[in-house]
């Protein structure tokens, strides 16, 4: 009888090392998984600190380029103004003949 419980103690222990190796192995594995998984977690945080950089110095630069925009185009229109003064002082002093139509202060 104490043999048999020798053997059962044996073979519950053989068990139990032969358990405790198969989990190490799963619990080595599932590390090296985690581990990879924190490494792309943190060069897709990195990639998002760029982005995010990037994104706050286009929208700090958004006023300056708004303002030269702005500025572009109020010498487009004052240039569109002088052209188009310019254009109809001209235009009133060509004679009827020239295929545009008479201005009413031609007229009388």
């Amino acid at each position: 009888m104490c043999s048999d419980r020798r053997r059962s103690n044996w073979n519950r222990s053989e068990n139990r090392i032969l358990f405790n190796r198969q989990r190490t192995e799963e619990l080595t594995s599932r590390r090296g998984k985690l581990d990879l998984e924190i490494e792309q977690a943190a060069a897709q945080a990195a990639q998002v600190e760029v982005r995010a950089t990037a994104h706050s110095e286009a929208v700090r630069a958004a006023p300056g380029d708004v303002a030269r925009i702005e500025a572009i185009l109020a010498a487009l229109a004052a240039a569109s103004a002088e052209i188009s003064g310019a254009h109809e002082s001209h235009g009133s002093a060509q004679s009827p003949r020239s295929g545009a139509p008479p201005r009413s202060s031609e007229t009388s």
